[in-house]
């Protein structure tokens, strides 16, 4: 092979690792090392850029452990030419690959020699560049503040030199940065700027990488439906870029989600793959996450294999190898777990110990406010503990009233029932902008009539068991069921911001348990839905029986909205459309005659396409 066709693959398998295609830059990296030989001086400076370019598609597809020879033979062979940029970039991308192994002291070595090179020539881009990776190695380490300062002049570099890709990448950091902090708002701004500026410049591994992030901060806050479309989109792109290492970290994400929603076996077979993929890679701190991740599904009590012995054997191996990484983030966290975990078991004195470790943990990573509120979860452990101590006391004297207590919350709002029980009467309260749902059965009435009393009873109480499902997976609440008629608030009695999003979300999810209901019992019913923002007033009515009711034109409105609606469909008010943001779209269904209010403009809600 010409000299010139050696140069020509070299630029094509450049373009193929800029544009996320590693596992095709891989091959033809491979290709060139075949026709190129150290005995060769003409063809030493292509090889030494294959090798390196070799290293990075390796590392960008998970096989770090593979890419190292790789790497080390660039080593022996740039050590010879009085230019060092080569060592430079090889101790740069040694440095990643040891990260990536969870080699945090290696990883470091590398990364500061490769630094000092880039600082003696003056290159900006790389110097900068280097930071970002040490920045990055502290994170891991759970040293927010020494990250943070890393990427801060990482960025004054890149600012100097107007270099984006870069700026881009700590851009999205500092959105990991703060999503370890708890403050989701800040990091999700961080996490946007970035894809955008990864969008603009072609860089669709990092797009994903960090669009993914975004699906987590979804999943903390609540949106488990975005969340799970977010990551199975990155799994099959991750999949079809071979970045095997990526995509066993989202499988574990999937596996999180699921968690969260209480669906525990789905998440364990979930995290098994993830768990399977980062072991056959190597990846350490990965593995040490997920081993975290299953052993707090087995100490999980309402998991139907719940095994605290097992928990804790595997939350000790992952609490071993965060240890030895010195990953305090993940380590702090295996202590709570472990804490949780032997306090549901009573070994209070054991779980005061975890507690303690993750106090102390958690105050060296983060900040002064998070020491404050160590110290406060620890005398709230403290304190639950004594109020166990006497409750344990007094249990048969209690009996009655704790079952009155467990009735009271589930006749009404939990928070409202705590109110009640602490003695508050006459409960009203105003709320400003709330979102209501009403939803009546179509088909329910002629279906009634063919069945007996007690097929009917089980019919509603399926339906509606997949509603309050519903109502508990996005945080709403439901009011009462009239018949076949299902009545719901978002923003009441808790205020939420949200509220117009979460009742969208129901609402949704209303339509899709119909369907199901329907595939599977062979029925043909369907459901007329209504929606509504606006200000309520709810209250407790009742003195021997006690309900929890809201008034207000907007309840009644979306009353009307969902009389006057279309069976299949959500009706909703303008007032509801201007109060929805999200991944929703609206088709306007014209002026309609609003009993008692004329004729008003209303919509149907529907998915963005």
């Amino acid at each position: 092979m010409t000299l010139k066709q050696l140069e020509n693959l070299l630029e094509e398998a450049e373009e193929h690792n800029k544009n996320g295609n590693f596992e095709v830059s891989e091959k033809i990296c491979r290709k060139i090392l075949a026709k190129t030989s150290l005995s060769s001086t003409s063809t030493t400076t292509i090889r030494i850029k294959a090798l390196i370019l070799l290293v990075n598609s390796l590392w960008r597809c998970g096989m770090s452990n593979e890419a190292i020879p790789y790497a080390q033979e660039v080593m022996a062979i740039a050590k010879q030419p009085d230019d060092d940029s080569e060592i430079a970039e090889v101790q740069n991308l040694l440095g990643s690959l040891y990260d990536s192994l969870g080699d945090y002291p290696l990883a470091l070595e590398n990364y500061e020699n490769a630094l000092l090179i880039f600082e003696k020539k003056n290159n900006k881009r790389m110097t900068g560049g280097t930071k970002v990776n040490i920045g990055s190695v502290y994170f891991s380490l759970g040293d927010y503040s020494r990250a943070l300062k890393y990427y801060q002049n990482a960025l004054a570099d890149f600012d100097d030199i107007g270099e984006k890709s870069f700026r881009a990448i700590v851009i999205g950091n500092l959105g990991s940065v703060y999503n370890s902090l708890g403050e989701y708002t800040r990091s999700l701004e961080y996490y946007s700027k970035a894809i955008v500026a990864f969008d603009e410049l072609g860089m669709k591994a990092e797009t994903i990488i960090f669009t993914d992030c975004t699906a987590g901060i979804h999943a903390k806050m609540g949106d488990y439906t975005s969340a799970l479309e977010c990551f199975g989109k990155s799994l099959r792109a991750f999949e079809e870029l071979g970045m095997k290492s990526d995509a066993a970290r989202v499988i574990g994400e999937i596996g999180l989600v699921y968690s969260l929603l209480g669906n525990y076996s789905e998440a364990l077979e979930y995290y098994g793959k993830s768990l399977a993929g980062n072991e056959e890679l190597g990846l350490k701190s990965s593995v040490a996450s997920v081993l975290q991740n299953i052993g707090g599904l087995y100490a999980e009590k309402n998991f139907e294999v719940y095994n605290p012995k097992k928990a804790e054997e595997i939350l000790f191996k992952a609490l071993t190898m965060n240890s030895e990484l010195g990953a305090k983030q993940q380590l702090y966290q295996t202590h709570k777990i472990l804490a949780i975990l032997y306090e549901q078991e009573g070994d209070t004195k054991r779980a005061l110990s975890h507690f303690k470790n993750f106090y102390e943990l958690e105050q060296e990573v983060k900040s002064e406010e998070a020491k404050n509120q160590a110290v406060v979860m620890e005398q709230r452990l403290q304190e639950e503990e004594r109020r166990k101590q006497i409750a344990i006391a007094k249990a048969t004297a209690d009996a009655k009233h704790q079952t009155t207590m467990n009735i009271l919350h589930k006749t009404l709002p939990p928070v409202i029932a705590d109110r009640l029980i602490t003695g508050e009467k006459d409960i009203a309260d105003r709320f400003e902008s709330v979102s209501i749902l009403f939803a009546d059965i179509v088909g329910f009435t002629p279906l009634s009539t063919r069945k007996t009393p007690r097929e009917v009873v089980h019919i509603l109480n399926n339906l509606f068991s997949r509603f309050d499902a519903l109502t508990k997976k996005y945080g709403v609440e439901r009011i009462k069921t009239i018949g076949d008629a299902y009545m719901v608030v978002s923003g009441a009695p808790e205020i939420v911001t949200d509220h117009a999003t979460r009742i969208a979300y129901t609402a949704f999810g209303m339509l899709e348990a119909i369907a199901a209901f329907n595939a599977e019992t062979g029925e043909n019913i369907n459901v007329r839905i209504g929606l509504n923002s606006g200000e309520a007033i709810a209250a407790v009515v009742g003195d021997v029986k006690f309900s929890y009711d809201l008034w207000s034109d907007a309840v009644n409105m979306a009353s009307r909205m969902e009389s006057h609606g279309v069976a299949g469909k959500i009706h909703c008010s303008e007032e509801f459309r201007n109060s929805l943001y999200g991944k929703f779209t609206f088709t306007e269904r014209g002026e309609t005659e609003i009993k008692g209010k004329g004729k008003m403009r209303t919509y149907f809600l529907e998915w963005k396409q």
